[in-house]
Protein backbone atom coordinates (compact mmCIF):
# COMPACT_ATOMS: atom_id res chain seq x y z
CA UNK A 1 0.00 0.00 0.00
CA UNK A 2 2.79 2.67 0.76
CA UNK A 3 4.95 1.87 -2.48
CA UNK A 4 1.24 2.98 -3.90
CA UNK A 5 0.54 5.80 -2.20
CA UNK A 6 4.71 6.80 -2.96
CA UNK A 7 3.98 6.13 -6.78
CA UNK A 8 0.71 8.27 -7.14
CA UNK A 9 2.58 11.13 -5.10
CA UNK A 10 5.34 10.90 -7.67
CA UNK A 11 3.02 11.18 -10.66
CA UNK A 12 0.92 13.62 -9.20
CA UNK A 13 4.03 15.63 -8.68
CA UNK A 14 5.23 14.95 -12.52
CA UNK A 15 1.60 16.17 -13.85
CA UNK A 16 1.84 18.92 -12.08
CA UNK A 17 5.40 20.47 -13.30
CA UNK A 18 4.16 19.71 -16.60
CA UNK A 19 0.81 21.62 -16.26
CA UNK A 20 3.29 24.83 -15.07
CA UNK A 21 5.66 23.80 -17.52
CA UNK A 22 3.03 24.41 -20.54
CA UNK A 23 1.92 27.29 -18.82
CA UNK A 24 5.18 29.11 -19.03
CA UNK A 25 5.29 28.22 -22.71
CA UNK A 26 2.23 29.90 -23.18
CA UNK A 27 3.56 33.39 -21.31
CA UNK A 28 5.21 35.95 -22.77
CA UNK A 29 9.14 35.65 -22.58
CA UNK A 30 9.81 38.43 -19.32
CA UNK A 31 6.35 36.70 -17.52
CA UNK A 32 8.11 32.91 -18.18
CA UNK A 33 11.55 34.33 -17.00
CA UNK A 34 9.60 35.13 -13.65
CA UNK A 35 7.48 32.71 -13.14
CA UNK A 36 10.32 30.34 -13.24
CA UNK A 37 12.54 31.76 -10.90
CA UNK A 38 9.59 32.79 -8.63
CA UNK A 39 8.27 28.91 -8.45
CA UNK A 40 9.47 26.57 -5.70
CA UNK A 41 10.96 24.39 -6.85
CA UNK A 42 12.61 25.95 -10.18
CA UNK A 43 15.71 23.61 -10.94
CA UNK A 44 12.89 20.54 -10.81
CA UNK A 45 10.98 22.51 -13.13
CA UNK A 46 13.16 23.72 -15.51
CA UNK A 47 14.05 19.93 -15.68
CA UNK A 48 10.89 19.16 -16.82
CA UNK A 49 10.73 20.55 -19.86
CA UNK A 50 11.85 18.17 -22.58
CA UNK A 51 15.10 19.44 -24.62
CA UNK A 52 13.62 20.64 -27.66
CA UNK A 53 11.11 22.72 -25.57
CA UNK A 54 13.98 23.87 -23.22
CA UNK A 55 15.63 25.10 -26.43
CA UNK A 56 12.36 27.02 -27.57
CA UNK A 57 12.08 28.53 -24.20
CA UNK A 58 16.12 29.69 -23.91
CA UNK A 59 15.45 31.31 -27.51
CA UNK A 60 12.42 33.11 -26.60
CA UNK A 61 13.25 34.56 -23.46
CA UNK A 62 17.05 35.47 -25.22
CA UNK A 63 19.95 33.67 -24.44
CA UNK A 64 22.05 36.03 -22.49
CA UNK A 65 18.97 36.66 -20.56
CA UNK A 66 18.64 33.33 -19.85
CA UNK A 67 21.45 32.84 -17.88
CA UNK A 68 19.45 32.07 -14.50
CA UNK A 69 18.03 29.58 -16.59
CA UNK A 70 20.65 28.02 -17.81
CA UNK A 71 22.28 27.68 -14.48
CA UNK A 72 19.32 25.68 -13.57
CA UNK A 73 19.25 23.73 -16.20
CA UNK A 74 20.46 19.49 -16.58
CA UNK A 75 23.39 18.53 -18.07
CA UNK A 76 21.39 16.76 -20.84
CA UNK A 77 20.14 20.20 -21.48
CA UNK A 78 23.13 21.65 -21.85
CA UNK A 79 24.45 18.89 -24.34
CA UNK A 80 21.10 19.44 -26.59
CA UNK A 81 21.54 23.37 -27.09
CA UNK A 82 25.83 22.79 -27.67
CA UNK A 83 24.79 20.04 -30.15
CA UNK A 84 22.34 22.22 -32.08
CA UNK A 85 23.90 25.37 -32.18
CA UNK A 86 28.01 24.00 -32.11
CA UNK A 87 27.24 21.79 -35.65
CA UNK A 88 26.30 22.38 -39.03
CA UNK A 89 26.26 19.32 -40.51
CA UNK A 90 28.77 17.38 -39.15
CA UNK A 91 31.14 19.58 -39.07
CA UNK A 92 32.00 21.60 -35.51
CA UNK A 93 30.78 25.20 -36.09
CA UNK A 94 33.62 27.24 -33.99
CA UNK A 95 31.80 30.19 -33.92
CA UNK A 96 28.19 28.88 -32.09
CA UNK A 97 29.54 26.51 -30.14
CA UNK A 98 32.15 29.39 -28.30
CA UNK A 99 29.06 31.57 -27.81
CA UNK A 100 26.79 29.19 -26.18
CA UNK A 101 29.43 27.38 -24.45
CA UNK A 102 30.42 31.39 -22.86
CA UNK A 103 26.89 31.44 -22.12
CA UNK A 104 27.18 28.29 -19.71
CA UNK A 105 30.19 29.89 -18.74
CA UNK A 106 28.89 33.07 -17.64
CA UNK A 107 25.63 30.99 -15.51
CA UNK A 108 27.83 28.52 -13.78
CA UNK A 109 31.81 28.64 -14.20
CA UNK A 110 32.55 25.98 -11.85
CA UNK A 111 29.77 23.81 -13.51
CA UNK A 112 30.41 24.48 -16.82
CA UNK A 113 34.10 23.11 -16.09
CA UNK A 114 32.86 19.86 -14.64
CA UNK A 115 30.87 19.47 -17.53
CA UNK A 116 33.46 20.41 -19.98
CA UNK A 117 36.06 17.95 -19.11
CA UNK A 118 33.63 14.85 -17.58
CA UNK A 119 30.56 15.37 -20.23
CA UNK A 120 32.02 16.66 -23.48
CA UNK A 121 35.52 15.64 -23.14
CA UNK A 122 35.67 14.82 -26.85
CA UNK A 123 33.71 17.84 -28.12
CA UNK A 124 36.55 19.57 -25.53
CA UNK A 125 39.36 18.18 -27.86
CA UNK A 126 38.09 18.64 -30.97
CA UNK A 127 37.05 22.68 -30.10
CA UNK A 128 40.11 22.93 -28.75
CA UNK A 129 41.94 21.55 -32.36
CA UNK A 130 40.51 24.30 -34.05
CA UNK A 131 40.86 26.66 -31.65
CA UNK A 132 44.28 26.28 -29.79
CA UNK A 133 47.51 25.25 -31.10
CA UNK A 134 49.55 23.26 -28.55
CA UNK A 135 53.60 22.69 -29.20
CA UNK A 136 55.13 20.30 -26.07
CA UNK A 137 58.70 22.24 -25.32
CA UNK A 138 61.25 19.99 -24.98
CA UNK A 139 63.41 20.55 -21.50
CA UNK A 140 66.44 21.90 -23.15
CA UNK A 141 63.78 24.10 -25.77
CA UNK A 142 64.21 27.56 -25.63
CA UNK A 143 60.67 28.62 -25.78
CA UNK A 144 61.17 31.39 -28.03
CA UNK A 145 61.59 29.40 -30.97
CA UNK A 146 58.04 28.50 -30.88
CA UNK A 147 57.58 32.04 -32.51
CA UNK A 148 54.88 35.00 -31.22
CA UNK A 149 51.80 34.38 -29.50
CA UNK A 150 52.56 31.51 -27.60
CA UNK A 151 52.01 31.33 -23.52
CA UNK A 152 51.98 28.15 -21.36
CA UNK A 153 50.83 27.36 -17.59
CA UNK A 154 53.32 24.70 -17.26
CA UNK A 155 57.12 25.54 -19.03
CA UNK A 156 56.30 22.47 -20.70
CA UNK A 157 52.67 23.02 -22.99
CA UNK A 158 52.81 26.40 -25.07
CA UNK A 159 49.46 27.50 -26.44
CA UNK A 160 48.71 29.99 -29.43
CA UNK A 161 44.98 31.12 -29.70
CA UNK A 162 44.24 30.36 -33.77
CA UNK A 163 41.96 33.06 -35.42
CA UNK A 164 38.32 32.79 -35.90
CA UNK A 165 37.41 30.87 -38.31
CA UNK A 166 34.94 31.97 -40.61
CA UNK A 167 30.83 30.78 -40.08
CA UNK A 168 27.93 30.70 -41.94
CA UNK A 169 27.07 34.29 -39.98
CA UNK A 170 29.71 36.62 -38.21
CA UNK A 171 29.86 36.21 -34.54
CA UNK A 172 28.17 38.53 -32.04
CA UNK A 173 31.24 37.94 -29.48
CA UNK A 174 34.04 39.17 -32.11
CA UNK A 175 37.58 38.05 -32.73
CA UNK A 176 38.00 39.67 -28.99
CA UNK A 177 35.12 37.98 -27.83
CA UNK A 178 35.82 34.84 -29.45
CA UNK A 179 39.84 35.09 -27.63
CA UNK A 180 38.35 36.50 -23.92
CA UNK A 181 36.62 33.06 -23.78
CA UNK A 182 39.27 30.67 -25.13
CA UNK A 183 41.54 32.01 -22.45
CA UNK A 184 39.22 31.82 -19.59
CA UNK A 185 38.69 28.01 -20.14
CA UNK A 186 41.68 27.24 -20.49
CA UNK A 187 42.83 28.90 -17.30
CA UNK A 188 40.02 27.57 -15.59
CA UNK A 189 41.01 24.21 -16.84
CA UNK A 190 44.43 24.38 -16.01
CA UNK A 191 43.45 25.20 -12.60
CA UNK A 192 40.95 23.00 -12.15
CA UNK A 193 42.90 19.69 -12.63
CA UNK A 194 46.10 20.58 -14.43
CA UNK A 195 47.22 16.71 -15.51
CA UNK A 196 43.79 16.77 -16.98
CA UNK A 197 43.93 19.73 -18.64
CA UNK A 198 47.15 18.35 -20.04
CA UNK A 199 45.42 14.95 -21.24
CA UNK A 200 43.35 17.51 -22.89
CA UNK A 201 45.41 19.55 -24.86
CA UNK A 202 47.77 16.86 -26.01
CA UNK A 203 44.71 14.82 -27.32
CA UNK A 204 43.68 18.27 -29.04
CA UNK A 205 46.69 18.23 -30.89
CA UNK A 206 46.60 14.87 -32.06
CA UNK A 207 42.90 14.83 -33.80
Amino acid sequence: MSDRVSDQKTLDRIRELQARRREIMALPSDEALARILSDPQPAALVHAFPESDFYILVHEIGPEDALPVLALASDRQWDHLVDLEGWARDRMEVTGATRWMNLLMEADPRRFVRWFLNERSGFGELYLFHTVEVRMREHDQDPSEFGEGFFTFDDVYYLRLLQLPPGPEESAMGEAGHHAFLMKLLERLAEHDHPRFQNLVTEAASV
